[in-house]
């Protein structure tokens, strides 16, 4: 028998209320079923007492066996981006970055461009930050890929992971008023207009949910997954900041499934999320409408779908990148020995090429002669003799004056 969310159940019992509350209470009270102590806003005029609704997830199988998968599918992914040499990685990790950040801003009807992550990228790795959009953004998400992850124990945590992460990223008008958070009420449109969410109103009262939010988090007797969906949903039912919720939200979620799961994953959520975001936020819509009494399992298992198929994305890409750097290194050698310098800049600019979806993240020239001399493999005078002559060969192709920058030829890599 299909599992249906409650508001579909009472159309089919003709709205017989004693028969849906007999539902619900089935599912709520069932054994194994998840109650999480947390009270979010929920839609519905009609019938104010709703809103006092526990968010609960009722165990599906569906639900840990999607988990499963997820967990099998991380496995692979660690095991592919280990396996890649370090050009490859770095160019992977940062092409990453970019479409995850430019995707958690696009969700929020923020433009931003490849081309200005590239510069707040350098930014950060220069530490010359100052005055650059999204360096703060860029600082945030690159220390989880270094292992330094947040820890949300009291309200001024979230408050810092938010300062820290849209710096001079929020206009001033919407920045919060209270202590942590805001003061005053906001309201949530859809694209047509129409009002899809009163979150609750007075830091007061968003202070007492998140603390509960907090000791919600932090509770090691919930299965992890299941865990940090219904927290992404709580955190952003409450809606705490004027501005910038979603993508305060999406990247606490981020940051905890890069550590709990592999960093890949954790840093491509937002992309699915853009990519489905009809789907998103029907998962959202589903949850929050007091019909479905604070029931978040449609929440859970949509949720964990696209991970999943965020997952799914990442193996074929890292497959199908390594496949085709297995194929021009075997051209390469066919041409240069394997410890010759031409085969050494030749390996490393494909693996630019390959690894990073526009080029953007590519290196100069000094890069390259830095990367030799640190791996005590060749001296600056062999690798720029080495660029001219593979330049005249038609093999690379002069991009940049200053900095001196090359690519490898299309036409070696196609």
């Amino acid at each position: 028998m299909t599992y249906i969310e409650l508001k579909k159940v009472a159309y089919k019992l003709h709205q017989n209320k004693e028969e849906i509350y007999k539902e619900y209470d089935k599912r709520i009270n069932s054994i194994g079923t998840i109650k999480t102590g947390l009270f979010p806003n929920l839609m519905n005029r009609n019938d104010p007492s709703k809103q006092k609704c526990e968010l609960f997830v009722v165990p599906l199988p569906e639900i840990y066996t999607t988990t499963e998968r997820i967990m099998k599918n991380s496995g692979v992914i660690e095991k592919l981006s280990n396996e890649l040499p370090p050009m490859a990685s770095m160019q992977f990790f940062f092409d990453t970055l970019t479409n995850e950040i430019i995707s958690t801003n696009e969700i929020e009807g923020i433009r931003s461009t490849r081309k200005e992550l590239k510069k707040a990228i350098n930014a950060v790795e220069n530490k010359k930050t100052k005055n650059v959009r999204l360096a703060s953004t860029v600082k945030m998400y690159m220390a989880t890929f270094d292992d330094r992850n947040i820890q949300i124990k009291k309200l001024s945590d979230i408050k810092s992971i938010y300062d820290r992460l849209l710096d001079n990223e929020i206009d001033k008008d919407d920045l919060s008023d209270g202590k942590y958070f805001r003061q005053d009420s906001v309201k949530i449109i859809n694209d047509s207009g129409t009002s899809i969410h009163y979150p609750p109103v007075g830091e007061d009262e968003i202070n007492n949910r998140l603390e509960k939010w907090i000791d919600f988090i932090n509770n090691k007797d919930i299965p992890f997954l299941i865990k940090s969906l219904v927290g992404h949903y709580y955190f952003e039912n409450t809606h705490p900041f004027y501005d910038g919720n979603g993508r305060t939200g999406r990247y606490i979620l981020s940051t905890y499934l890069s550590r709990k799961l592999d960093k890949f994953t954790g840093m491509s959520l937002s992309k699915i999320v853009n990519a489905k975001k009809s789907t998103y936020y029907e998962a959202f819509k589903l949850t929050g409408d007091a019909k479905n009494f604070g029931e978040a399992t449609f929440f859970v298992t949509e949720m964990l779908r696209l991970i999943e198929e965020g997952q799914q994305t990442i193996i074929e890409s890292l497959s199908n990148k390594r496949e085709k750097l297995v194929s021009v290194e075997k051209t390469i050698k066919s041409i240069y020995e394997p410890d010759s310098v031409e085969n050494f800049i030749l390996s490393q600019l494909a693996q630019v090429a390959l690894f990073s979806d526009d080029r953007l993240n590519d290196v100069k020239d000094m890069d390259i002669i830095e990367w030799a001399k640190k791996s005590n493999l060749f001296n600056t005078n062999s690798i720029k003799k080495g660029f001219i002559k593979l330049t005249e060969l038609g093999y690379l192709v002069q991009t940049s004056r200053k900095p001196l920058k090359h690519h490898i030829s299309i036409d070696f890599i196609e």
